[in-house]
């Protein structure tokens, strides 16, 4: 027989040969001569010439039991070219199931080192493949549009990350770390289903959102317009092969324009006091500002409703109102809906929501341990040995109008960003959501202060957009720091322009300084009287000034203490 074993973690291991018919591992035939222990080191094999660098060849296996010899080519595995500290990777990312985060863990270093030696791994394994080119971008198509407007643009399709910022236009995502907190906020508000702060990809298909945020166009494949928000016409406007697949682009009916005029305001204390679906809605009928008294109050004519659901719970027992025990994994809460609402898009709503992770072995009782085999015992006591640091989750949604997945981090996490409210947008179908399914993946106490199915009418949206933008910017310049246009009002209202709102900001109306207002959270305002106007609005960075002032004044001073020391030297040689 010849035996190949596959080893890591050091260059060579001993093995014992003994007699092929006497062999008893650790217990040698003491009575035949012929049988004794005799100790080989193996060194780990090389695979590249030491004198040329070339690739080496195994041309000669031998059985070191019977001494039987093999010669001829012999080509080795892909793994057993990987260096020491790969193979170590290799098994360590293995043994914790693909999760980064634990292989973070356990080896001690960062993320990125992490991902760094993944792709190092994937390189060696000859299994990484070369960056799309840019041409191969479906946002290419975006460049192919005649319109000079500026818009943003949505995508259904599968697009490189920060897509818009490689090519230059306007987008709804991005991968970034110094993201914008204010429209991290709104985000949250809003209950945009994403965990982290930095990684955002797209506004979930949710109507009044594309239209809120400015979305003219959106990316689809042709054989995918059924996934298109409700109100973006099914007739593309521009197509084109890329990647060797057809990608189309679809305008949105119910547009608003970057920079738009809100004559009502909604209180801060009634906004809060909304819900994540009436939100959306609510600023299709004003804006909200942080102060008071600018503008008349807007009275809210959305039409978002909840309707009453049943609830059954299985392998899963509700110890009060908003918290759920999971005794093991896999427990289920259903929620049925008595009168389903047609005609909608529909949402399913968590708010609240907290996870403190238990034991499944905790909830097992003495006999049912005792009746499983040693084997099985260990192996859940192992599965289950660290419990307590999972630091995230997530909620998985079954229901008659599509599946879905709602993703949570604990605050152990290091990812973990405050978010607590998360809203899954199903979008609109042929037939109302009836029944709901939330799937609780592991063991442990689940609080959830709000579970609900939100329906929300859009029947009016595309008329509250169209008055909401009437009057509008026009003539808009933007650039790197600034933007500019012309404005006419007959009411006052506040300007409300859809760039991220940061204390950077300065605005002058007809050349003359104003306030910069934070509107609907995340965006940039200044209230406007009746008549026609020019408004730029310019940005520089917070600091700046007093920064380069204080370097400025510590490379005068750092001068002023290499030089003073010099002419006192020089001073002395002129006295001597």
């Amino acid at each position: 027989k010849i035996f190949i074993k596959c080893i890591d973690k050091m260059n060579f291991m001993c093995y014992t040969a003994r007699n092929a018919g006497h062999r008893t591992p650790g217990n040698p035939c003491r009575s035949v001569p012929a049988c004794r222990k005799e100790t080989y080191r193996m060194y780990r094999m090389p695979h590249k010439c030491p004198i040329c660098e070339g690739k080496l060849t195994v041309t000669q296996l031998s059985c070191p039991t019977c001494g039987s010899r093999l010669e001829g080519e012999f080509s080795g595995c892909r793994f057993c070219e990987l260096s020491q500290e790969e193979s170590r990777f290799l098994l360590t990312f293995i043994k914790n199931r693909g999760s980064i985060k634990d292989v973070e863990r356990e080896m001690g270093v960062s993320y990125p080192t992490v991902r760094a030696a993944l792709d190092g791994l994937i390189a060696s394994l000859g299994l990484s493949t070369p960056d799309a080119p840019v041409q191969d971008n479906p946002a290419v198509t975006l460049h192919l549009m005649e319109d000079q407007s500026y818009w943003r643009y949505d995508s259904l399709v599968n697009e490189p990350i920060n897509s818009p910022m490689l090519l230059d236009v306007y987008g709804t995502g991005y991968f970034f770390s110094l993201n914008n907190s204010y429209l991290s906020s709104l985000f949250r508000e809003l209950g945009q289903n994403t965990p982290v702060e930095y990684d955002y990809r797209g506004l979930q298909n949710r109507t009044p959102l594309e239209t809120l945020f400015g979305v003219k166009y959106a990316l689809c494949a042709p054989d995918s317009t059924g996934a298109l928000p409700a109100l973006f016409d099914s007739q593309a406007v521009q197509a084109a092969e890329i990647g060797g697949s057809t990608v189309a682009v679809y305008p949105n009916t119910a547009v608003l324009p970057i920079g738009y005029t809100a004559q009502n305001q909604i209180s801060r204390e009634t906004y809060d006091a909304l819900t994540p679906l009436q939100k959306q809605d609510a600023l299709l009928d004003g804006v909200v500002l942080e102060e008071t008294g600018l503008l008349p109050e807007a009275e809210l004519t959305g039409d978002t409703v909840s309707p009453a659901a049943e609830m059954e719970l299985d392998g899963v027992q509700q110890l009060d109102e908003t918290t759920y025990y999971a005794p093991q994994d896999g427990g289920r809460i259903t929620l049925t809906i008595a009168q389903p609402v047609a005609d909608c898009e529909t949402a399913f709503v968590v708010q609240g929501m907290q996870y403190t992770a238990t034991s499944p072995l905790d909830a097992m009782s003495e006999e049912e341990l005792s009746a499983m085999s040693a084997h099985d015992r260990r192996s859940l006591q192992k599965q289950y040995a660290h419990f307590w640091r999972k630091d995230s989750v997530y909620l998985r949604l079954l229901s008659n109008i599509g599946e879905g997945r709602i993703e949570y981090n604990r605050p152990n996490s290091q990812y973990y960003c405050g978010r607590h409210d998360f809203v899954y947008n199903f979008g609109t179908s042929d037939e109302p959501l009836q029944q709901i399914t939330i799937v609780l993946p592991f063991a442990g106490y689940y609080q959830f202060d709000r579970l609900a199915v939100e329906c929300q009418k859009l029947d009016t949206v595309a008329a509250r957009a169209e008055n909401l933008g009437a009057e509008n910017l026009q003539n808009v310049t933007l650039g790197t720091n600034s933007l500019g246009g012309e404005i006419t009002t007959t009411r006052s209202g506040v300007l409300v322009v859809q760039l991220p709102y940061s204390t950077g900001w300065s605005v002058t109306v007809d050349g003359t300084p104003a306030q910069v207002l934070r509107a609907d959270t995340a965006f940039l305002g200044v209230a406007l009287e009746p008549g026609s106007h020019t408004v730029a609005f310019t940005y520089k960075t917070p600091g700046l000034t007093a920064g380069a002032a204080l370097s400025a004044a510590g490379v005068v001073l750092l001068a002023a203490i290499w030089a003073v020391p010099a002419l006192r030297k020089k001073s002395k040689k002129r006295r001597k």
